[in-house]
């Protein structure tokens, strides 16, 4: 395992990765041969930004610092429920002087927290089995995560459609741990195995460490789709979304293949 890690990202785990080993490891990607189950936890962070091209020594502390950040997130938008007046009454009561902005925040987020587990009872993904997301642990880590997430962007909030995002990225972290464990089990790894054991160890517990994992990798792609979930109209009237499906239809489905173009625009 060392030896194809050092093949893969370099000897020196104290020098940047070069443009050409970058290069050569998102190529391996898309041919499909990124390396061993335990190489991809490392690429497909890199791919996302989660870890510096630097130095492997800093992966450690990357991703220690992914969790903090989340944690901190979490407490610091999650709305804290202290009042000393019935919280319910004084929000019902429009002209109630002690009426609490906190407990106003609290249950929206209540509300939104709501219409998310609604579609996570209906979230079924074509490649894993059903039972996976009808597990309530599941679906608790990723209400978290997406609940997170769509307090700390008010703008855009949660839209349907973010879950189908979030939960094959928790599926695929659950499986790479769940494989370094076997690993560790048989002896195929040790638990200080170079840069890895930080992918997969942390001392806050395996769904803590799952939640803030899946909370950043969604945060970096979301970086990249977030325009595609805005409901706003741009200057020309149309919403982002919009524009990105019209382009896919009259560019590269034509392209590509011309009987799924013209069924698109018959429906």
């Amino acid at each position: 395992m060392l030896k194809e890690l050092s093949q893969k990202f370099g000897v020196s785990q104290s020098t940047p990765l070069s443009f050409l080993v970058l290069s050569q490891i998102q190529s391996d990607a898309f041919s499909g041969d990124i390396g061993s189950e335990f190489i991809r936890p490392i690429c497909w962070r890199l791919f996302f930004g989660c870890l510096s091209t630097k130095s492997q020594n800093a992966w450690a502390d990357d991703l220690n610092e992914l969790i903090s950040k989340y944690r901190t997130l979490k407490k610091d938008v999650i709305p804290k429920m202290v009042a000393k007046v019935d919280p319910l009454m004084a929000l019902l009561d429009e002209a109630s002087e002690e009426k609490s902005p906190e407990w106003e925040r609290y249950y929206k987020s209540v509300e939104l927290g709501n219409f998310i587990k609604g579609d996570l009872e209906r979230l079924y993904v074509t490649g894993i089995e059903d039972e996976y997301f009808e597990d309530q642990r599941i679906r608790d880590i990723l209400l978290n995560v997406l609940l997170v997430w769509a307090l700390a962007h008010p703008h855009i909030s949660y839209r349907q459609g973010m879950h189908e995002v979030c939960g094959p990225i928790l599926h695929v972290l659950e499986r790479e741990f769940k494989t370094w464990n076997d690993a560790l089990t048989t002896g195929t790894v040790q638990p200080d195995s170079h840069a890895l054991a930080p992918f997969f160890v942390n001392r806050g517990g395996m769904d803590a460490f799952l939640e803030a994992n899946c909370f950043a990798l969604l945060d970096c792609a979301m970086e990249h789709m977030e325009p595609l979930y805005d409901p706003t109209n741009g200057p020309d009237g149309l919403a982002q979304i919009v524009k990105f499906c019209s382009k896919i239809q009259g560019k590269y489905c034509t392209v590509c293949c011309t009987a799924v173009a013209a069924v698109v625009c018959i429906s």
